[in-house]
Formats: C-alpha cells, structure tokens, sequence
C-alpha cells in the first residue's frame, strides 16, 4: 500500500464530545468539559438501548446530579416515527446539545435516516450543532460520530477473517455513520477491549488514514478543529498514510500515539501538543531493559497501553520494541502485535500528578503479522509466584460477596480469620477511598482494628518503591481485599506485564503468617485462569475467549494464589453456574468453585482441604474430560459433578470428595441452580433484545452424592 493523500475536509467549527463509554458519575473532568459546550442544557436520547427508559433515566440522572438541566428524549428503537414528531424535535432544539447514549449504533443511524433520507429530527441536530450546539456520545453514540463506523467484531476477528455484511459472524462489520466527526474512524471501549486490530482493520478497509480509539470513561472533546483529552485514561491514535501492507499477513509502519487526559490534538495537522505539565521521560537508574516477564493476550484489556508505557519508561540502547501475541479463538489466525520506539521520531512524555504518573506517547511504531501457529495453552505463563510453603497459620478466604451486607450470625464464622490488624486494601473497587473507608468503619463496629491500604493504578508506581509502605505489609494480620472488578485487581498487582514488589510483599506476607480474604470480584482474581466478563447465556452461547472485546466470556490470567481451581462469585443470584462451568471446560480445569453469598471458602494449611462458612457454603463444579465436546456449532459437557459444600463441611480437592454427605438441602439448592440456568438461558435464546434467536440448551440432572449434570448448548460463535 503506497501513502495515502488526505481527503480534503472543509474548515470545521462544531462542537463534540465522543466518549469511549462506561462514563461514570463521578468523572467529573468530563462532565465539566461538556457543560459550556452546551450551556448546561442536553437531551438525552437512548435509542440505540435495548433499556431506553432504565439507561436515559439513569443518564439524565448523572447529568444532573453533575449541575446539568438534562431532559429525557422518548425517542426509541422500534417507534421510530418519532424522528418526525415536531413536539420532539421542538424539546431537544431547546437544549444546548443532545447526548446519545450506549447500546446498538445501527440503531441510531437507522432511526435518523430513513428510506435514504434524513429525518428532521436528524436535520434540527445538525441545524443545532452548526450553530454551535454539542453533539455527543457514548459507547454506541461514540462510534456513529465518524463517516464509517465500525458495527462489530473482535480484533481476533477483524484480522483473521475480514471485512463481512453480518455483524452477527466473525469478522469486521461496516456501516455508514452519521460523519459529524469527518477525521477519521472512530472506535470506543478500546483500550480497554483491546480494540487495535479492528480499528487498524477498519481504517485500512474504509481508505481513512487515521483512527482514533477512545477508552472507556474518557471522552474526546472536540471544538472546531481542535480537541482536547479528557478523563480516566486516553486516546489511541492510528496513522496509516505510511503503512505498508503485506497481503494477508498483516501490516507494518503504522504510526501510534497516545494523548492523556489533559493533552490537546490539532485534528487538521494531526498534531499531538502535550499538557503543560509533561516533561520528556529520561534514562535513569529506574528505566527499564527487558519485556515484561509475565506476557499478556495481544488484544487482552489494556495490553496495548501496558507496552506502550513500558516502552515509555524504556533504556532504549536496551529495549526499543516489545511483541505480545494473541491467544486465538477457534478458526481465527494467531496474530502478534510489535510496538517499537524509533530513534529520532517517537517521544515519550509524563506528568506526576496528585493522582499518579500519566504519559504521553507521540508516534511509535505498530506492526501486526499473521503467527505461525495457534498456541496449544491459553494462559502459557503463570502470573502466581508464591511457594506452597507457608506458616500453617495462615489461610486464604475466599467471600461470595460483601461481608458488609451479611447476617450477624454468618458474620460469627468469618471473625477468626479477621486476625488483627486488618490492612484493607480496596484495589478493586471504583471508589478505592470510599469502599476502603467503610469496610474499616465495619470492622471497628466489629471490635477489629483496621488500617487503610491505598493501593492504585496512580500510585502502584510510588507504592513498589516505598519501603516503609512494603514493610507495614508484613506486620498485618490480614489483608483484607474488597470486591469490585478483578480486572483492576489484577491489571495493578501485575502491573504492565510485572508482579509488582506489592505483591511480592503481599505474597510474603502470606508466607509467614497473614491471612488474605478477598471478597466477590477480589475472589475471583485470586484464581488462574479468571472469569473477567460475561454472563452465563453469553459463555453457553458464545464460548470463552481472551479477546477482550469478545462477544462470549472473556477469560483472563488471574493472580494464581489460589491454585485449586477456577472462582466465581455472586453465584446464585446472578445464575453463573453456565459459566462456571463453561470456563472449566475451555481452560481444561478439572474444578470451579461457585461462592455463594453470605458465604465463603477456606483454604487449610495444606492446600487441599476447602472449608465451607457463611449461610449456605460453597458450590464445586468437577469436570469430566471425557465428558466433553466443544465444536463448531455445539458445547456438551457430560457427567459433571456438583456438590453444595455446606458450612461446617469440607471439600478434599485430591479426591474430590466432601468429608461428610450432602444433606436434602444441600440437593435442592443444586438442583434449583440448573432449573434457574435451564429456564434463564433458554428464554434468552427464545428473545434476546427483542430478536427471535436461534438456539437452545438441554440439562440432564440425575440425583446422587454427588449429583450429576450433563449439560448441552448451540453456539453460534465459530
């Protein structure tokens, strides 16, 4: 592929706000970055929602819980006559700007053109928009920002199988978008997703140069040619006016940078200028000479990020490139990823703010090629590095959900192992000082003293290298983990690739003698592999994968402390004893641990007996290899065996026993476990946001000690 010439783009002077998605509440950088925008005053409208009521309800209410005279537009998929209803038309003319939520961009764009034209709805925003209003979005609202927009696909995909009409087969679907962002192609979730395929893949199809990936919870804000980052993370920029492509195997020389919260981008010249605050990053005696040990999934969540800013940090006499591979689904290509730091052309910039590092990253270099082989393992390198020896009065506990939330008199069998003094440590959860604060409040209640520890993406870096901090680790009793997403867990304990001296500490803690306890999502990144995303239809239906913008369940590496099997939580209200089981069979795990709430399980001294406390125990999920089929089109596991630990009874993991026999209850609580999973999944396969599905799931339950469960589903992924 020569280099391509620029289209010419007529002088811009509208305004944007494209958000990546999963905009919280709190993010007040972005929300205060639209309101002059759009005078305080937007319309929110959810037709690209399966949910149009519940999520523009909750999204005016985040617009107006940050100062905002936000309004509600009934303006929903399947009624879309009201894209010529005057009286709504009228009702978001009086705002300063609309707001589109997240959910199904096809549904946006086929709402606001019809039979070819466009609808007058769609005219009276652009009529608004030119005359200086906001136009903006989220998730589905970001992508129909750009002429062409991405409807679909994995990067897996993307690159593996191409460009296809169905968005509902694997590979990249394409569509028409509504152009009011006219620089390039825009993708949204996409760090976080690992979304950098498709995108090199959509901008190379759609004859663009340029692409710009915008991550979740950070929005890029536009005003005439100008725009400005703005949020938790950044911006992923893609140049491909001097990329050369190699047939099918891939393509070289694609230019990549990085724009951080706070850093402005020229779009006419596509000029990155940095924030005020960041300074060239030197070599020093912290710079580092080598890839990341501990290597991740090409297309994992924030894998592409992870290397950049490793390369950022980077001796570059020593180590100026780095490659990470995917770990392929079935019919897809191994693909490895190479980011490289060219002398003379990239630069590497950074800030230290009160909320940690944050870089900035200006034209590296991007290569994708076809691998030679698909791995045989998905998980080739284990994160865990702690030994089985261990002070035998230390144990692991492992909680369904919050204790906060529990009965005093579950709360009775969690207390001996709350050994004094207690380090919370809330890396999991959104609100790190909030959560942290209340679980102390709650353990003082319960006459335990409790410490804070204040471990983040933004200050890891200060934690590794802080001795006093790494010290007090070893003199707590318990380290105590509050739930929230594991993938935040994990991605700042493994920190770029690296098992952080935190966690080295926390394992050493371990060894002499702390207990650990994790709650809920900290639960499951205790494991290896670890459930990461995905619900039990989507794993039967869709199957596992490490794709982080997989459409089934996303499997990650987990923290490996807990080596018996692999865990997951809320296990009966949300009815995740598909993916459980599902996650055994993909990642060849002989058990899963079910945790329900107001319950826990605990790992003895010789890390092969499992305690059960709390309400109703724990579930185990033990996998047959020769039971299983996984296919094409089909997913069969026979002769699993489920037993219900219950509270005060013990699991023996080397003979896969309990040491005393389930109970009549204990049967039920299994059995109404498979009708939920039987009855759930099918009325999803029946109607899933409001389309016919072809598809369906048959469970077998025979009654015994233990009781056994064959268990068959279609699947449409491969």
């Amino acid at each position: 592929m020569g280099r391509r010439t620029s289209r010419s783009i007529p002088r811009q002077t509208g305004r944007l706000a494209i958000v990546g998605g999963r905009l919280e509440p709190d993010n007040g950088p972005v929300y205060e970055a639209m309101k002059p925008l759009c005078e305080g005053r937007i319309a929110v409208i959810p037709v690209a929602s399966s949910i149009p009521e519940e999520v523009g309800a909750e999204t005016v209410e985040s617009f107006a819980g940050n100062g905002y005279d936000a309004r509600l537009i009934p303006l929903y998929w399947g009624e879309r006559d009201s894209a010529f209803d005057r009286h709504l038309i009228d009702r978001v003319t009086a705002c300063g700007g609309v707001y589109f939520t997240g959910g199904d961009q096809s549904r946006i764009v086929n709402t606001l053109i019809q039979g070819g034209s466009e609808t007058p709805l769609l005219s009276a925003i652009r009529s608004m928009h030119a005359s200086g209003g906001l136009v903006a979005g989220s998730s589905a609202g970001a992508a129909m920002m750009s002429r062409c927009m991405i409807l679909g696909g994995t990067s897996n995909e993307a690159l593996s199988h191409g460009i296809v009409d169905d968005p509902d087969i694997p590979g990249l679907a394409l569509g028409e978008g509504l152009g009011f962002f006219p620089w390039g192609v825009i993708d949204q979730h996409f760090i976080a997703r690992g979304r950098i395929g498709r995108l090199v893949a959509a901008v190379n199809a759609c004859d663009e140069s340029l692409g710009y990936g915008i991550d979740e919870n950070t929005a890029l804000i536009v005003d005439g040619e100008h725009a400005v980052v703005r949020g938790e993370t950044g911006v992923i920029v893609v140049n491909l006016s001097g990329a050369i492509n190699t047939s099918e195997q891939g393509i070289e020389d694609v230019s990549i940078t990085y724009a951080d919260d706070g850093d402005a981008i020229d779009l006419r010249r596509n000029r990155i200028v940095p924030g005020a605050d960041k300074r060239p990053v030197r070599i020093s005696g912290l710079s580092l000479r080598s890839p990341a040990p501990v290597k991740r999934c090409a297309f994992g969540i924030y894998t592409l990020l992870d290397v950049m800013q490793r390369l950022a940090r980077a001796d570059t006499r020593h180590y100026a490139s780095d490659k990470v591979s995917s770990w392929p689904d079935k019919g897809d290509v191994e693909w490895c990823v190479e980011v490289q730091r060219v002398r003379r052309q990239s630069r590497a910039l950074k800030a230290v703010r009160e909320d940690g590092t944050r870089y900035t990253m200006v034209n590296f270099r991007l290569h994708i090629h076809r691998g030679d082989s698909i791995r045989a393992t998905r998980f080739p390198t284990p994160v865990h590095t702690h030994h089985a020896e261990r002070a035998p009065s230390s144990q692991i506990v492992l909680l369904g959900n919050s204790p906060l939330r529990w009965r005093e008199v579950h709360i009775d069998s969690l207390r001996p192992y709350l050994r004094e003094p207690v380090g919370v440590m809330a890396t999991a959860a959104a609100r790190t000082r909030q959560v942290a604060g209340e679980y102390i409040d709650w353990l003082q209640r319960q006459g335990v003293a409790a410490e804070a520890l204040d471990v983040t993406e933004n200050n890891i870096e200060q934690r590794n290298r802080d001795a006093v901090f790494l010290g007090r680790l070893g003199r707590l009793g318990t380290i105590l983990f509050p739930g929230g997403n594991q993938r935040r867990l994990t991605k700042v304990l493994v920190y770029r690739g690296d098992v952080t001296p935190v966690l080295r500490h926390i394992i050493g803690a371990y060894e002499q003698g702390t207990n650990l306890v994790a709650v809920g999502g900290a639960a499951a990144a205790f494991g290896q592999p670890m459930i990461a995303e995905g619900d039990s239809f989507e794993a039967l239906r869709f199957g596992a994968s490490e794709d982080a913008g997989s459409e089934g369940m996303v499997m990650e590496p987990g923290l490996g402390l807990f080596e018996a099997g692999i865990v997951d939580q809320n296990f009966v209200t949300r009815s995740r004893l598909g993916r459980l089981v599902v996650a055994c069979a993909e990642e060849s795990v002989r058990y899963g641990f079910g945790l329900c709430e107001e319950s826990g399980l605990v790992l003895s001294e010789d890390n092969n007996l499992l305690s059960s406390i709390g309400r109703e125990g724990f579930v185990v999920v033990a996998m047959r290899r020769a039971g299983l089929s996984i296919t094409g089109g089909a997913f069969s596991a026979r002769g699993i065996e489920l037993q219900l630990v219950q509270p005060g009874n013990m699991f023996d993991v080397r003979d896969g026993v309990t040491l005393q026999a389930q109970s009549d209850g204990a049967a039920r609580v299994v059995e109404e476990m498979v009708t939920r999973l039987s009855d759930d999944c099918n009325d999803m396969f029946r109607s899933r946001d409001g389309a016919v599905q072809d598809g369906w799931l048959n469970v077998a339950l025979e009654q015994g000690t233990p009781t056994r469960l064959d268990i068959e589903s279609q699947r449409v992924r491969y």
